[in-house]
């Protein structure tokens, strides 16, 4: 973080691209050459009054020895953040470091809290968690990523025995989380395992019988309740955040 040399040209490295431990190539850039240069401590003139100046950190506090912490947590500073994303939960104590030397928010980044549906350690979610699309062929098969949202908003026995310390663990010493809130990957697929048959049901106060007959055709595109459907899928996300929001503001 801080140079002990005289400023200016220090020596050449060659930038190594690695994936899975192996070196890649990747035309036309197989080995560049990058040249070090010791130059002066750039620190902020000044801030704005409008708007917050923001860095996203990734992982800045994870893989260091901790006597580094304090020169890291000036550098950040002297730029003139006044808001710190950082990737890696477990290095949050390092906040307070941070908001002596005036940094204001420092946020979380919670990995497993992602993108609309990926909700929960999804290594160890149990089968009855997952959200059910339909593949190719037609029939349920889970997503590899995704976890069903009525598990979510009903506050299953998974998501308060699994989720909940995790949202806790990140949000440890932050001032929030902050959440990459993609739904991309779940667009125009729904979960259409049998508590969700039901939740539409109950929610658009049809008999279950009448909804199972024909599911999850019925909620498709062009199925009978299709356009009620729409409004079933945006209740059940908001109450995917609602619920997550509970328990950020419970342990931020």
């Amino acid at each position: 973080v801080k140079a002990t040399g005289a400023k200016g040209p220090c020596g050449t490295g060659r930038l190594r691209i690695a994936y899975d431990g192996r070196e890649r190539k990747i035309a036309p850039f197989a080995a560049p050459a990058v040249d070090f240069e010791i130059v002066d401590a750039v620190r902020c003139a000044a801030k704005p009054k409008r708007y917050m100046n923001g860095l996203m950190c990734y992982r800045i506090f994870q893989d260091q020895d901790r006597t580094a912490d304090g020169p890291v947590a000036d550098l950040l500073a002297d730029s003139g953040a006044d808001w710190l994303l950082v990737c890696g939960y477990e290095r949050l104590f390092q906040a307070d470091l941070l908001r002596a030397r005036g940094v204001r928010n420092v946020t979380a980044l919670a990995w497993q809290l992602n993108d609309g549906f990926r909700v929960g350690q999804r290594n160890v979610m149990p089968a009855s968690e997952k959200f059910m699309m339909l593949g190719a062929d037609g029939r349920l098969e889970p997503h590899p990523e995704g976890t069903c949202p009525v598990t979510v908003y009903r506050e299953s026995d998974f998501f308060r025995t699994n989720t909940v310390p995790y949202i806790r663990d990140c949000c440890r010493g932050s001032d929030g989380l902050w959440s990459n809130w993609e739904p991309g990957p779940f667009f125009g697929k729904g979960c259409y395992c049998d508590r969700c048959c039901r939740e539409f049901a109950e929610w658009s106060k049809r008999p279950y019988g009448e909804v199972r007959a024909s599911w999850p055709s019925c909620v498709r595109k062009g199925g009978a309740f299709a356009e009620e459907a729409l409004g079933f899928r945006s209740w059940q996300h908001a109450g995917v955040v609602k619920t997550l929001a509970k328990y950020v503001a419970r342990f931020s």
